[in-house]
């Protein structure tokens, strides 16, 4: 297992780390007490990227790319759960949320618009950068 840890802003400690034989990583944030305010990990590749979606060369902006992968087993159940991680945060404190994948163009730009859609419906203001959008795609069957 490799873990690190890192200061964070205000006093808090930031740990990641890979799990080498359970195939995971993890995050963790403590406040200045020593308290855990977040405790997250989760199985690499929880959603597969599906072929159709390679296939169509386009971006989870797309309405037809954004159907397939939310179509993918996890995909809503990943959905609702980041959602309610958010919502159960205290009002006022800003929320970052980063996912990935392997190109930055089908799945997680999906899960973030589709969390992002939820949380403006519940009076939200969000910011979404999608960081690797505009790379070339990655083919990995």
């Amino acid at each position: 297992m490799s873990r690190h840890v890192m200061p964070g802003r205000r006093g808090h400690t930031v740990v990641i780390g890979w799990d080498r034989p359970l195939n995971t990583f993890f995050a963790q944030v403590f406040d200045p007490g020593g308290e855990v305010m977040i405790d997250r990990g989760d199985d690499r590749d929880v959603i597969s990227t599906p072929a159709d979606a390679i296939d169509l060369d386009l971006t989870g902006l797309h309405a037809t790319v954004r159907a397939v992968v939310l179509r993918a087993p996890g995909a809503a159940a990943l959905v609702d759960e980041l959602t309610a991680d958010v919502v159960a945060r205290p009002t006022g404190s800003g929320v970052r949320l980063a996912i990935g994948c392997a190109g930055g163009r089908h799945r997680s730009v999906t899960l973030v618009e589709a969390i992002a859609a939820r949380l403006r419906e519940r009076g939200y203001l969000v910011r979404i950068t999608h960081r690797d959008i505009h790379r070339p795609r990655v083919i990995k069957r």
